[in-house]
């Protein structure tokens, strides 16, 4: 069965907001009922199964499951994914379509948002058939801007993906892990990876920024 476990959240303030994030790899913003998320990249595992490599399918209907485990408990009226809902052309297939859309009739009070990603112009547009509504630029929604790549905006405080965040921990006996997380900075916050079949960048976080490390089904807030 795929693991549904969103985990122990944590608050914090953001821009005057409360925003809770979830071990499962998502933000909500309770005061819109929004919840975020970011690379999705849905079809990357029939993308590289069509290249000839031997990876597992059913990555897609894995972060489908957390998905609706996190509608279910947050209540949210609303879903922005920050970029790179697709992950490439070859990797749709009217199997996942037809899954995509008949998950998203079951949310069809919910509206869905996608801020279009880098791999979501290569992928081409499946609005159509999904019923979640592309927006190529991004999306200034005072005091917030919700974007694909991150920087700082003259709009607001802006929260985004691509960079698929994550840190390399050392325990005391010396072991070492790489753990996603979540990447506050001062102008910026970037998610976590919603994808569980995706890579991970390690940040190098400056000092004043705020790094909640995503481990053990829970959210911890690091010093790195």
């Amino acid at each position: 069965m795929p693991d549904t476990h969103t985990g122990k959240t944590v608050s914090l303030e953001i821009a005057g907001e409360r925003a809770e994030l979830y071990a499962a790899r998502a933000v909500y913003l309770p005061v819109r009922r929004t919840l975020l998320i970011a690379d999705p990249h849905f079809g990357k595992d029939l993308f590289f199964r069509r290249k000839g490599f031997p990876v597992p399918a059913g990555t897609s209907e894995s972060n489908l499951e957390r998905l609706s485990a996190l509608f279910a408990i947050t209540r949210a009226e609303r879903l922005i994914i920050l970029g790179d809902f697709l992950h490439a052309r070859e990797g749709i297939s009217q199997e996942l379509l037809f899954s995509l859309s008949q998950w998203r009739k079951s949310y069809a009070s919910i509206e869905m948002l996608l801020i279009a990603g880098n791999h979501d112009r290569h992928a081409g547009d499946v609005s159509a058939e999904t019923g979640i509504v592309a927006l190529p630029l991004p999306f200034a929604e005072a005091p917030f801007v919700f974007a694909h790549k991150p920087g700082p905006s003259t709009e607001g405080y802006v929260f985004a993906g691509h960079v698929h965040p994550c840190v390399r921990l050392q325990a005391p006996d010396g072991d070492k892990a790489r753990l996603a997380c979540f990447w506050f900075g001062k102008a910026c916050a970037v998610l976590p990876s919603f994808g569980t079949f995706t890579g991970s960048h390690e940040i190098r976080p400056a000092a004043e920024d705020r790094v909640f490390v995503i481990a053990g089904g829970d959210v911890h807030e690091t010093g790195v």
